[in-house]
């Protein structure tokens, strides 16, 4: 009787392990969906990130193109203008003494 007292408290005991086992392998496969739903919304989410700062990373780009080609035109139009001549070299121009020649001829 000794040893069947002691298979049925063996097999009480085996059956409430396994009933433990049974609810902490519920528990982590409930684990292992939230983690895998986590999971998929961080990929969603860094995805939309990754393309917001592709985008972003153009639109800098061409901003960059932009402000360049503008310097280079402006660059460009500096060399194309004409210089002026300041008021002063005018003044200078018209004041300065010119020579004339007269000749004068006699009809003898």
């Amino acid at each position: 009787m000794v040893k069947t007292a002691h298979c049925v408290k063996q097999q009480n005991e085996v059956e409430i392990l396994t009933a433990q086992l049974a609810e902490k392998d519920s528990n982590l496969q409930k684990c292992q969906e939230e983690w895998d739903q986590l999971i998929a919304a961080l990929e969603i989410q860094l995805k939309g990130l990754i393309s917001s700062n592709v985008q972003k990373n153009n639109e800098i780009e061409q901003l960059k193109k932009i402000t360049s080609e503008a310097s280079e035109t402006e660059e460009k139009t500096l060399v194309i203008k004409p210089s002026h001549r300041s008021s002063m070299d005018l003044i200078r121009v018209e004041t300065e003494p010119q020579t004339t020649s007269f000749e004068i001829s006699r009809n003898e």
